[in-house]
C-alpha cells in the first residue's frame, strides 16, 4: 500500500467513525500540554490547530482566549467540530498545503497530526 492509499484509508476511517471518535476523545484533552503551549504563544493570540479532528483541543484553546482556526482532512470530523463550536472556523485543508498568508498565526498547534507527514 502506498502513502496516498494509507492517507485515504485514514481519512475514510475517521469519516466513517467521526461521531464515535469525537465522543471517545471528548474528555481527554491534554490540558497540561495545552497550558504549556499557550505560554509560548502569548495572550489572546491567533492559533492554527492542524489536524483538529472534532475540535476538542480547539475548544480548549478558545476557552483560554485564543482565536482558533482548525483544519482537517476528515469532513465528518469537521462537521462534529462545527456542531460543538459554530463560532470558530473549521476548514477542510491539507496541512502539507496550507492556504494562509505568511505570519497569519501566532502559534501552530498540532496534536497527533504530524505523524501523518512523510518521514524525512
Amino acid at each position: 500500500m502506498n502513502r496516498q492509499q494509507k492517507i485515504s484509508n485514514t481519512i475514510s476511517f475517521y469519516d466513517t467513525h467521526a461521531v464515535e471518535y469525537a465522543a471517545k476523545v471528548s474528555g481527554r484533552a491534554p490540558k497540561e500540554l495545552i497550558k504549556k503551549f499557550t505560554k509560548y504563544v502569548g495572550k489572546r493570540g491567533k492559533v492554527l490547530d492542524v489536524g483538529c479532528a472534532a475540535g476538542r483541543d480547539s475548544r480548549q484553546l478558545k476557552a483560554r482566549g485564543f482565536e482558533v482556526i482548525g483544519i482537517d482532512l476528515s469532513k465528518k470530523l469537521l462537521e462534529e467540530a462545527r456542531k460543538k463550536d459554530s463560532e470558530s472556523q473549521y476548514l477542510y485543508m491539507n496541512m502539507a498545503n496550507l492556504e494562509f498568508e505568511d505570519e497569519s498565526f501566532d502559534g501552530i498547534y498540532a496534536s497527533a497530526s504530524l505523524l501523518y507527514l512523510p518521514s524525512i
